[in-house]
């Protein structure tokens, strides 16, 4: 449905492309996500029943990932990145370079699997990573503002996280204690899901230069002469806290945009 400042249009635009999420809500349960960038969406689709001890469908399981048309709203492009496993949780980098899924096995081992989207062949680019040691099933996952990911972990009484989620295999430095840098919940437990957020707030690239020079999706060029002033201007946006650094030094009291 395209959302504008006039509202949204009630007529949707379809596509049909991909896998079926069919069968009971477990079955055909897992998140989907959009990439901050706007240009892809993830799937993860769950197959098992909750917790099960026994399981005849395990095959269904997986995870796909589209391209997605901003300007349609066309979704196209189906790649099966992972069959044969229950996933859940799916997740993308702030810079829209890495995507992340959280999956379990029939025996309930739970791992993290991280896709390289900047390689050639985007399937074959899997990393899996380690799970929670004992155990322990993963489920939804979320970008922060500070370009962490969190992942719950059903039960556990620390939000784990994802230091690094840019860098490739283990470099991502995937935290399940708090001296790693995971939440402690105060005695809370993590469940299934985490309160999701309008993934384009959270990029790792925001236009500073109101268009008055060229841009592409890659590089911003503004061309200024020595002794020149420009000022940097970001969006307003109600509600957000804006913070400045030159030369990764914060500077002291410019706290608007």
């Amino acid at each position: 449905y395209l959302i504008t400042e006039s509202g949204i249009n009630t007529t949707p635009v379809i596509s049909n492309v991909g896998s079926s999420h069919t069968g009971t809500l477990l079955k055909c349960g897992g998140y989907m996500k959009a990439s901050p960038d706007g240009n892809r969406i993830a799937v993860a689709h769950n197959t098992f029943t909750y917790f099960p001890p026994n399981v005849s469908d395990e095959g269904d399981g997986g995870v796909y990932l589209y391209d997605f048309d901003r300007n349609t709203g066309v979704v196209s492009n189906n790649q099966e990145l992972y069959q044969g496993a229950s996933a859940y949780g799916v997740e993308f980098s702030a810079n829209s370079e890495r995507l992340f899924a959280s999956m379990s096995s029939p025996e309930l081992f739970s791992t993290l699997h991280q896709w390289d989207l900047s390689a050639a062949n985007i399937p074959n680019s899997r990393v899996e990573l380690f799970g929670p040691s004992g155990g322990g099933s993963l489920f939804s996952m979320q970008l922060a503002p500070n370009g962490k990911i969190y992942v719950s972990s059903f039960g556990s009484n620390n939000l784990m996280v994802i230091n690094n989620p840019e860098e490739l295999g283990n470099d991502v430095n995937f935290a399940t204690d708090v001296s790693g840098g995971a939440i402690n919940l105060q005695g809370g437990e993590a469940r299934l899901g985490l309160p999701p957020f309008i993934q384009s707030f959270l990029t790792s690239k925001v236009n500073i230069i109101n268009n008055t020079a060229s841009t592409d999706d890659t590089e911003e060029h503004l061309e200024l002469c020595e002794s020149d002033n420009y000022t940097l201007v970001t969006e307003n946006i109600p509600g957000v806290n804006y913070v400045w650094y030159k030369d990764d030094v914060l500077i002291a009291g410019e706290t608007d945009n």
